[in-house]
């Protein structure tokens, strides 16, 4: 996913699956992706339209990444989601 992600591709990961499987619509969505703020490489988190993390090291990231999926149950988008 690092590769992914600084080669400029945005990933995204969501619930929606799990939220049907268990007959809800508390649908999340996460967004991935590897920006410059102020003159700095950043790995940067989305969830729900809100930067909840923007990291400087991708161990930092995947450590608050690996929490996101496992608390939200989220997985990766694939075409035509």
């Amino acid at each position: 996913m690092k590769k992914r992600i600084m080669k400029g591709e945005i990933i995204t990961l969501t619930n929606a699956e799990y939220q049907n499987a268990i007959k809800s619509d508390d649908v999340r969505e996460a967004e991935l992706s590897y920006r410059f703020y102020w003159g700095q490489p950043h790995y940067v988190m989305w969830f729900n339209g809100i930067i909840i993390h923007s990291l400087k090291t991708y161990g930092a990231f995947e450590k608050h990444l690996n929490k996101l999926i496992t608390d939200w149950h989220l997985k990766e988008m694939t075409e035509g989601e």
